[in-house]
């Protein structure tokens, strides 16, 4: 029993994006639910030792449909020093104070999807830190928890196909729920309504006869982090999020050929009531369908968005002899691995 305290645990106890699987041996947990997989979670040397260096390892990777943009990581949760006396608190790798949030935030860059022949490039990062100066017989549990950004975006496309009152009478024709195909991700996008849409051209001859209709869009987020909006704030920094853009997402449906699409509200962003689900309105409007009873056109709908969720795992320092009264034995090292990071932490989350 003894034994087991003292090893390191690792509690991935929640997926990056959705619900996920766990593999691995004791101090490796991976998540496979896409896009962004947390292949390692994990702090080395495991059981650590009070007073000397840890590293947080974190390795990520896109295995989703689309390209995720400034993927950044920030570390947060235990007690961090203010000052390099604080012999309670985690420092940064040469005993200095470790509280700025510069200093433990890792920058991922942009993490490519895999292609049909190429296999996605999985990136790690490591923060360098002191652990806490415990006396002989302490053995202390931190948790340490991870909450990741990216932008990411979600497509979905469709075959829309517009018939005739006449013809639709005709042949007899059914309707169907219409189908939207879309990529993977947190964001799932589905048509409200069935297929075909029936117009009817009010007697109207002329090729200039507009017929119009309305399309809506449901935006669900399947994951269980955090959509946002307007994540990449001035001077550089990887991400500023207020709570008032939280759960947003911008949503696009281009013109296709003759068939306009104007939102309803004239807004392209959509809030997902309760961070769960919302949904946009279209009139679609048909030009020159007088001499047709039957048209298809495949249209394509884009969510952007700003993803965040958070990941943890716990560590197990142990007391040493002496280690309130002796030198920190640790080696320099820049602990954000020369990344920068914002200068507010996001979402009101206690740093």
């Amino acid at each position: 029993m003894k034994r087991q305290k003292r090893q390191l645990t690792i509690l991935l106890f929640t997926a990056i994006i959705a619900s996920g699987c766990a593999t691995g041996g004791t101090n490796t947990q991976e998540t496979t639910t896409g896009p962004i997989s947390v292949n390692t979670f994990e702090a080395t040397p495991s059981p650590a030792t009070a007073d000397r260096r840890v590293n947080l390892n974190l390795e990520l990777e896109n295995t989703g449909d689309a390209d995720a943009e400034r993927v950044a990581a920030r570390i947060f949760g235990p007690t961090w020093a203010d000052s390099p006396s604080q012999s309670e608190a985690w420092r940064s790798s040469d005993g200095g104070a470790i509280r700025d949030k510069t200093k433990r935030t890792l920058s991922f860059g942009n993490l490519r999807a895999p292609g049909e022949n190429t296999p996605s490039v999985p990136k790690q990062k490591s923060l360098a830190m002191t652990a806490p100066a415990y006396g002989q017989g302490r053995e202390i549990d931190t948790t340490f928890s991870s909450r990741i950004y990216y932008r990411y975006e979600t497509t979905g496309t469709s075959d829309l196909t517009l018939v005739s009152g006449e013809r639709f009478t005709e042949e007899d024709m059914t309707r169907s729920n219409a189908d939207l195909d879309t990529s993977s991700g947190p964001i799932d996008l589905s048509i409200q309504g069935t297929t075909p849409k029936v117009f009817y051209r009010d007697g109207g001859e002329s090729p200039s006869d507009a017929v119009q209709s309305e399309i809506c869009i449901t935006v669900t987020n399947t994951g269980s982090g955090t959509t946002f909006r307007n994540g990449e704030a001035e001077d550089d920094r990887i991400w500023n999020v207020d709570s008032e853009d939280e759960n947003q997402v911008k949503l696009t449906l281009p013109d296709v050929g003759n068939i306009e699409f104007e939102p309803k509200d004239g807004d392209q962003t959509v809030e997902l009531v309760s961070g769960n689900e919302g949904f946009q309105c279209y009139t679609m409007t048909a030009n020159n369908l007088a001499s047709q009873d039957e048209q298809t056109a495949n249209i394509q709908v884009t969510a952007e968005y700003n993803y965040m969720k958070e990941d943890q795992t716990t560590v197990t320092v142990e007391g040493r002899r002496g280690a309130g009264d002796s030198p920190s034995d640790t080696e320099d090292d820049d602990s954000s691995s020369g990344d920068e990071g914002p200068d507010e932490e996001p979402g009101g989350i206690d740093s």
